[in-house]
């Protein structure tokens, strides 16, 4: 009944848990980001990326697979970009497959500045894989 006195009290308790839950979301702390998906001439790529391990670095994690019933080289490439979309860092990424094949990779990016985003791209994919001798 004191409620009905002082109608901005009820509405700021039922705004509480809302508030709640979005500090917990912009601080970090329970943030999950979605994984993106990447093709390009039978390769798959699935990315995601991890929460920050260590300062200077972001990690991401990637499965790449392999569709094709031939071997395959792949050649991505991360861009990190900062909060006015200059350059602050990037990445190559290299990865052979022989057929049907599917790989887990955790990369990790060095920074030379504070990034706020990135990029990926598939580059090229590469019909053949290199002989190790």
């Amino acid at each position: 009944m004191s409620y009905l006195r002082y109608p901005g009290a009820m509405l700021s308790i039922l705004l509480m848990p809302l508030f709640v839950t979005a500090t917990a979301a912009q601080s970090g702390v329970e943030k999950t980001e979605r994984m993106e998906r990447f093709e390009k001439d039978g390769i798959v790529i699935e990315l995601k990326p991890l929460a920050l391990e260590m300062d200077g670095y972001r990690n991401f994690e990637l499965r790449i697979m392999n569709l094709t019933e031939a071997p395959r080289s792949v050649h991505g490439r991360f861009r990190l970009l900062s909060r006015s979309g200059q350059e602050a860092g990037s990445c190559t990424l290299f990865v052979e497959l022989s057929p049907g094949e599917s790989k887990t990779r955790t990369k990790a990016c060095k920074e030379t500045a504070l990034s706020r985003s990135y990029r990926f791209e598939i580059v090229r994919v590469y019909s053949f894989v290199l002989d190790q001798e």
